[in-house]
């Protein structure tokens, strides 16, 4: 295009220029070849303007003897020079045409090969997708299957372990109570020689089995008894009642043997009085050797029961158990009427709901339950699941949704807080709080704490003659289902739940506007003192002491000090080495690492869950 415009600005120029030399005097021959015009121009023209094209236009020389205008000459020339024009424009146009014709065709030709190619390729590409994904998902099915085989295989692989596991803590403890039923049974034997060794020296036996009684038949029974026991060691087949067992029967001939050793130097000393045959006494000096021999007979039975309670602490226990029974009698009416059965279950939902919804949320939180079971105690209508409650709608449902709320909150040392142990301290700072609104509800706690519970006194009861076994176990905190006693670790974990709850109360803070707590922390120097004078016991002994230091000791270092650490170490130099010779179980290794941590860090940790001062 670019060629064919430059081509007529070319012509322009060329007939504008002749034009201009045709308008002067014309005196030679102006057309045709042999004009000097037309040499002439087309000498300055070849100077000037170079043609693009060397083609001439061929124009018709008119006769020389014609004479032609020169505008028609010159229009003739224009109108020819303007169809060539034409003509070659025409003809680039049409080469332009068909050059972008031919160049759309080559394109739409390319692409079309480069779709085809392209479409072949996503084809080609999408198959092998397919036969990957394939593949992929016969080797995922594969991997799945054998996933699935390795995965069965660690589950039967763990539960295998487990199993054996559960077998070796079994074999282990089976191992433990027959370890400590051998000890019993070693200490069992010199003692009964021993019995034997004094019934021998004894100048009366008839007086002997008088003087004794059903006792002189435990000679015979104990050991029978123990044989029992040993047997079943033999065979496998011991539980933690062979082992409670086995302790009850050593108990029972060490109390044996003192009363054999007693009736036997009482049965000597009166032959050998007969043998002298003194003057008969009169009646004042008769009196006096009864009274003599009632003293030692007092001061033997007070001997024997000083090894299991100290007198203070049993009076205290006496007074408390004796004030439970009084208190039960003045609701006896509302328990045993018939009519009145709806009245007492809103009195356990007015008691049992806020008790259960106890935590340490918050403030408010707490002081809700408290005002609730405050209100209810002092017999203002509470909200409860949308019912009103007024235990005072009956003469004697305060005292008995009082000891309903005592024994619920014991209950939840046993179900709650052996589960989870920081929850001890929001349960605390609210007994603590009512006790110091009602004191007789803090009687009624502590008489079903020391009934739950009697090693917090501390006492270590022991079996009376008229008890039955299932009697005696019950007493101790034992429960029994279907005539089964209990297992060993569920009794040891209710008591660590009951424990700890009690041990809060100890060191608990009340709530605001209350200075005191009406059972403090001298309660717990007391119990230390207590259970350090006793003989220790299987397992609870151990138990107790590992949960007072780990719940009261931080507080009692604060309090007392350098006379707490005199105290700890009389624990960890004497009493626990006693310890150790008669039990071997968790609860003593478990208070061993305590007192070996505080022995490396020369403290108690603080414990958890403990509430801060004015909480709430």
């Amino acid at each position: 295009m670019d060629e064919i415009l430059l081509g007529f600005e070319n012509l322009k120029i060329s007939a504008f220029s002749k034009y201009c030399q045709l308008t002067g005097d014309i005196n030679n021959v102006t057309i045709g070849p042999n004009s000097s015009f037309m040499q002439k121009n087309d000498v300055e023209e070849d100077k000037t303007l170079p043609e693009p094209k060397k083609e001439k236009p061929t124009v018709e020389t008119p006769p020389k003897h014609d004479s032609v205008p020169f505008n028609q000459v010159l229009k003739e020339f224009e109108t020819q020079r303007r169809e060539k024009l034409q003509e070659a424009i025409d003809d680039r146009y049409n080469r332009f045409e068909n050059f972008a014709k031919t160049q759309k065709e080559q394109k739409q030709d390319q692409w079309l090969h480069k779709q085809q190619a392209f479409i072949q390729s996503m084809h080609e590409n999408e198959q092998t997708i397919l036969q990957t994904v394939d593949q992929t998902v016969n080797t995922s099915n594969q991997n799945e299957k054998l996933i699935k085989h390795y995965q069965d295989m660690m589950q039967r692989k763990m539960q295998y372990e487990q199993q054996l596991e559960k077998n070796k803590e079994k074999q282990r403890i089976l191992n433990e109570n027959i370890e400590k039923i051998k000890k019993c049974q070693i200490e069992f034997r010199p003692i009964y020689q021993e019995i034997f060794a004094a019934i021998k020296t004894c100048t009366s036996g008839e007086e002997l089995r008088k003087l004794l009684g059903d006792n002189f038949k435990l000679l015979k029974t104990l050991p029978e008894s123990f044989e029992e026991i040993v047997a079943k060691c033999k065979a496998y087949k011991i539980d933690d009642e062979q082992l409670l067992k086995a302790a009850n029967i050593l108990n029972q001939v060490k109390s044996l043997k003192i009363q054999v050793e007693e009736a036997v130097s009482k049965i000597n000393s009166k032959k050998k009085e007969e043998q002298i045959k003194p003057p008969t006494p009169s009646v004042k000096e008769n009196t006096v050797l009864v009274d003599s021999n009632q003293n030692q007979n007092n001061k033997s039975t007070i001997s024997s029961l000083e090894q299991c309670v100290s007198l203070s602490n049993l009076k205290k226990y006496s007074e408390v158990k004796q004030f439970l029974a009084q208190h039960s009698e003045l609701f006896k009416e509302l328990v045993t009427d018939d009519r009145l059965k709806q009245f007492r279950f809103d009195c356990k939902k007015a008691v049992n709901i806020p008790v259960n919804a106890i935590s340490a949320v918050n403030a408010e939180h707490l002081k809700e339950k408290y005002v609730k079971l405050s209100n209810l105690l002092t017999g203002k209508t509470v909200a409860v699941a949308d019912k009103q409650i007024n235990a005072a709608r009956h003469p004697q449902g305060i005292f008995f949704c009082m000891d309903l709320l005592a024994k619920k909150f014991v209950l939840q040392g046993d179900l709650m807080i052996s589960s989870n142990p920081e929850a001890a301290f929001c349960y605390a700072t609210i007994i603590i709080s009512l006790w110091n609104d009602f004191a007789d509800f803090g009687k009624l706690l502590l008489g079903y704490f020391y009934t739950q519970c009697p090693y917090l006194v501390p006492f270590h009861i022991p079996k009376t003659e008229e008890q039955t076994n299932e009697d005696y176990y019950v007493s101790l905190g034992y429960h029994y289902v279907d005539g089964q006693i209990e297992k060993q670790d569920k009794f040891l974990k209710r008591m660590t739940g009951i424990l700890r709850l009690y041990f809060a109360i100890l060191i608990a803070k009340p709530r605001k506007g209350q200075t005191n707590n009406p059972h403090n922390i001298k309660n717990a120097w007391n119990f230390l003192a207590s259970i350090l004078k006793l003989d220790p016991q299987l397992d609870i002994t151990a138990t107790s002491l590992h949960i007072f230091l780990e719940t009261v000791g931080y507080e009692m270092e604060a309090v007392y000090g350098i006379a707490f650490k005199k105290l700890v170490r009389i624990v960890m130099d004497k009493f626990l080495p006693a310890l150790k010779k008669i039990d071997s179980g968790g609860p003593v290794t478990r208070l061993e690492v305590l007192l070996q941590n505080y022995k490396t860090k020369g403290h108690f940790d603080k414990p958890n869950g403990i509430l801060p001062n004015n909480f709430w």
